[in-house]
Parts: C-alpha cells; structure tokens; sequence
C-alpha cells in the first residue's frame, strides 16, 4: 500500500523554517556599511566575502551561506507592546547592523 503524502501545512515547524530561509535568500545582498538609515525591524545575515585565508571554508560570495544570522527586536517586542499605535518605528535593524559594520571596520585583515 502507498502512503498518501502528508497535507501540507505551512505553520509547521519545518515548513515555517523553510519559508523563512527561503525568504532572506530571496532578498538579496547588502553591503556594509549602510548606505542610508531606515526605520525597520526583523531578521538579518552576514555573509562572508573577502579572501582572508582563515576564512576560506565559510567563503559565500554568492551569497548563500551566512556565517551568522540574527534579530533586531523593536523597543517593547520582548514584552508584546511592539507595534501597539503608541509605539514609535523601530531603527533596531539598522542599529544591529551598524553595530556589526563597526565590529568589522575594527579588524584591519577583513
């Protein structure tokens, strides 16, 4: 007897992981340093590019496969209050990001 396939559910944990993943890809590069400061919140990857040797083995220019992946979390997200009206726009991910360009700028062999 053949199983019949499994009923999709896109609240499941792996398909949800899946989405996810599949969306950030599907955005595209960055670059560091920011060009401009916007108001945003959410998950974010590094990838890794240049041609330092140690690096070699998490080397993605294509931009596929991040050596870190994160969340900016907007003020009051971790209580639940993000997002109420009374509640200012976030520059959260731009903050995680400049905090990780200045991280970067610091090593001279990156």
């Amino acid at each position: 007897m053949v199983d019949e396939p499994k009923a999709y559910n896109p609240l499941d944990y792996d398909n949800l992981t899946q989405n996810c993943v599949r969306e950030l890809l599907t955005r595209g590069p960055g670059m560091l340093p920011l060009a401009r400061e916007f108001i945003d919140s959410g998950v974010y990857a590094l990838f890794y590019a240049g041609n330092f040797p140690l690096y070699a083995t998490v080397r993605s220019p294509d931009a596929c496969r991040p050596i870190y992946v994160g969340k900016a979390v907007p003020a009051g997200g971790r209580k639940g209050i993000a997002g109420r009206p009374t509640s200012r726009p976030s520059k959260s991910l731009h903050g995680c990001l400049s905090e990780h360009t200045a991280s970067i700028e610091t090593a001279a062999n990156l």
